[in-house]
Parts: C-alpha cells; structure tokens; sequence
C-alpha cells in the first residue's frame, strides 16, 4: 500500500471513530432528556454558532490563546537553556535538578493558588504555563545533549570541525527525538494546565473563566462548546508545531555545499615531529605504558602493530590529543593537524557519503572532486550511492568513505586505524593503492595486524609490546 492511500485509510478510520462516539453521545443525550445535564451533539453545535458570531467569544479565544502559547514558547527557551548550562556546568546541574523534580512532584493547583499570591490572574496561564512545560522541555532536552555520541564528538574534535558544525551535525540530530517528543507532550500540558489557571484565577477575557461562568449559570450548551473550542484550538496548534518542528528538521539535516565545508584551515606552522617522552598510562588498574618514548617523524610513514590490548589505538589517542598522559609527555602534537580513520566509521548516519566527506573540507574543493575520489574506492558507480543515506551502506562502503574523509581532509598527519577491516582481498588492494596514490607529502601513521599492510604503506614500523613489571 502507497503513504498516500495509508493516509486514507488512517483518515477513514478516524472520521469512522468520532462518528461512533458522536453516535454514543447522542443516544445519551436522548436517555437522560435534559439538555442542562447532558446536551447532545446539535445543541453544543448551535451553542458553538452563536458564541463564534459574537465578537467577545474571538477575543476570548485570542487571549487565551496568546498567554498559553507565551508560556509554552517561554518554557521551551528556558528549558532548552537549562538544559545546555545543566550539560556544561555541573553546578547548574546540581542546582537546577530539584527544582524541576519539585515542579514535577507539586500538583497543579497548588501552583495555581500560590502564584495567585504573588501575581495577578491576567498572567496566571502563562506563568502556570511555563511551570507545567519546563520540567518536561529541560529532562528531554538534556537525556539528549548526554546521549550524543562521544565517538562522534572525538571525531569532530580531531578534524577541527567549528562549534557551529558540531551543533547542527552531531548535537541537534542527538537531541531532536528527545526534543520532539517533549514538546509533543508541553504541548498538552500547557492547554490543560492553562486553562485550568484561568478557571480557579477567573482570568479576565479567557476561555477558562466562560467555563467557570458557563457552570455556574447552568449554560451546559456552551459548556460543552467552549471544551470544544479548546480542544480544537489545542490540537490545530499542536498540529501546527509539529509541522513546523518537521519543517526545520529536515533544513537542519540537509548539507548545503557552501555552508557544509569546514571553517578551519590546515596548520600555519611547519609540521613536527611527534615525541613521547616517558610516557605513562594506564586505564583502572590496567598499565598500558610505563615508560614509553618513541619519535615519529614529520612527513614520515610509520606502522604501529603489537598484539591485542598492547596500546596501539593508545598511541593515536595521546598523539591526536583524545587523552592525556598521566605522567610524561607527549610534545609537538599541537602543533601538527591530523584527520583520522578510526576503528569504527565514526559516520554522520543520517548523511549521505558525500555530505560526510564535504563536513571536512575546505571551501575551495569542487563537488566533482569528491565525487571522482568516492569513485576511485569504488563507490558512486550507481548514482544513489552518493545521495542516499550511509546508514543504509555495507559495512565495507562506510569503511571506504571514513577512509576517503580522512585522505580529502587537510592535514599533516593521516592515522589509519585497522583501515581495511570489512574489505574483501581485491578491494583491499584497491584502497591500498589509493592511500598511496593519495597520502602525498602528509604524514601516515597506521595502526596494523598485518605485516603486508604495514610493507606496503610505510617505510618504517615500531612494535609495541607489553610493559614489564
């Protein structure tokens, strides 16, 4: 079945269920035979006409309307705001946190009666609005700032992509499910909650104080059309934030080639060489190095291999400065730039193969360029390969693509860790060639199992062994 005949379908079955409970409500309406207790569906429907003709009933609505959304418009800036200083500061977080469980645990009448304290009605519903929807923006919106991939910001960090990138690319991807789905839900809590202010606060010109008179007088007709009317107002702007909110998402996940380039430049120093110096690391109680110095040399190519657990991915992350020594030194790598193939992709997932490799790049590289160099690792022969998203790529192709990345981007230093895992013998041979077709002057430290990767990429290949006791 087409998404257009599912969408009718899913239309048919709606109109069929409010047309069943529509049904239901006026065979009550007819048992209990009276129209103060229970109306039926016609009466609130002529209760509905007559208060749309008036011109009081569009400035009620528009008052209502105006003071909730502020709330809630106010509550998803404040709570986005927490939530990002909460991720930054720990003491943000550590003071912010109970207050929002506070709000969370107070019911919201209470809120209601003790704000009325301190402020007067015409402000209550966008206050109580605010309130109700905070909690719910600022958990969402941080469980996603700190589910963000870290390998993703590792990445981001050794390829010196911009702040700006890093918040497009990696951090709002991470956040939007948690983003969407809290203010999915804001959106039903600041109409209930709101209106509900207006009720007990009697707000002047609102929906929810002809509620309250509609009660008192025994006016059920229009009882039932004003809950009408919010629920209709309610579920049109809940349907216009969603729609706006898939809108943005989708400008937000596309690339533009002239804003998808890097920011940074290569380095303006003259490339050095990289020396530890009696370096010491080790993670928990397990000691990776003691003593451990080593000089790789500028512009050279240096293999890294070792058994199993011995440190070599170590190496790249104290080189590239991913971690730190805890004791020795590691000197000269800040002055080299560096762009990477690590053991895993390390992909922008929702991205195609092109907009991976163009994030990286400098401004005056042409898109043929990336295309041709894609081609060479034998990718983009089928013209979707370079449109659709990599998540829908094998896990060799994204192996490729990781690798082409890291030979298009500037830098002085390429590191390939395990670069061809994933890859068949014949395609093997292919990218190797294209790594020494491509390496140039810069230089490579790669990270290996394989003796005859090492013998065919570099001049030069350091072991690394287990630390004595």
């Amino acid at each position: 079945m087409t998404e257009k005949g599912s969408q009718n379908k899913k239309c048919i079955y709606t109109a069929a269920a409010v047309a069943f409970w529509l049904l239901v409500w006026q065979v009550l309406a007819v048992a209990v035979a009276s129209r103060v207790i229970l109306p039926g569906p016609w009466d609130t429907f002529l209760a509905l006409i007559r208060l749309i003709t008036e011109l009081s009933f569009w400035q009620t609505v528009g008052n209502s309307f105006l003071h909730i959304v502020a709330g809630f418009l106010c509550a998803v800036v404040l709570g986005t705001a927490l939530a990002v200083l909460s991720h930054q500061f720990r003491i943000v977080n550590v003071l912010v946190s109970p207050l929002m469980r506070l709000i969370k645990a107070v019911p919201v009448a209470s809120f209601i009666i003790l704000v009325l304290l301190w402020i007067n009605s015409r402000q209550l519903p966008f206050v109580i609005s605010t309130l109700m929807v905070l909690p719910v923006i600022y958990i969402n919106v941080l469980t996603g700032i700190e589910s963000t991939d870290p390998k993703l910001l590792e990445m981001a960090e050794v390829f010196r992509l911009s702040r700006g990138r890093k918040l497009r690319f990696i951090y709002i991807p991470a956040v939007r499910p948690s983003f969407i789905a809290a203010v999915n839900i804001g959106l039903g809590f600041c109409w209930k909650s709101g209106i509900a202010a207006e009720v007990i606060g009697l707000s002047p010109k609102a929906i929810g104080t002809m509620l309250y008179e509609s009660k008192l007088y025994l006016l059920t007709d229009e009882l039932f059309a004003w809950t009408v009317v919010i629920v209709a107002v309610s579920v049109a702007f809940e349907k216009l934030v969603m729609r706006l909110l898939k809108m943005l998402s989708g400008k937000c996940s596309v690339m533009k080639y002239k804003d998808g380039f890097r920011t940074g430049t290569g380095s303006v120093n003259v490339p050095k060489d990289i020396v530890f110096g009696n370096v010491g690391k080790k993670y928990g109680n397990t000691v990776v190095f003691r003593n451990y110095s080593e000089i790789f040399g500028a512009g050279r190519s240096t293999a890294i291999m070792g058994p199993s657990g011995v440190g070599k991915t170590t190496v790249i992350r104290l080189m590239t400065g991913l971690e730190k020594p805890d004791r020795g030194e590691v000197t000269d790598s800040t002055r080299n730039t560096f762009a990477c193939v690590f053991q895993e992709d390390r992909l922008l997932e929702y991205c195609s193969a092109m907009q991976n490799i163009r994030l990286v790049l400098p401004g005056n590289v042409p898109e043929s360029a990336v295309i041709a160099e894609l081609k060479a690792v034998g990718i983009g022969d089928n013209e979707d390969e370079l449109t659709k998203p990599v998540s829908q790529f094998s896990g060799g192709m994204k192996r490729r693509v990781a690798i082409v990345r890291a030979l298009m981007a500037e830098a002085d230093t390429v590191i390939l860790d395990e670069p061809f895992k994933g890859l068949d013998e014949d395609m093997k041979q292919r990218v190797i060639g294209y790594v020494e077709d491509r390496i140039g002057t810069s230089g490579l430290i790669l990270v290996t199992h394989e003796k005859d990767e090492a013998e065919a990429l570099c001049d030069r290949i350091v072991v690394l062994h287990q630390p004595s006791e």
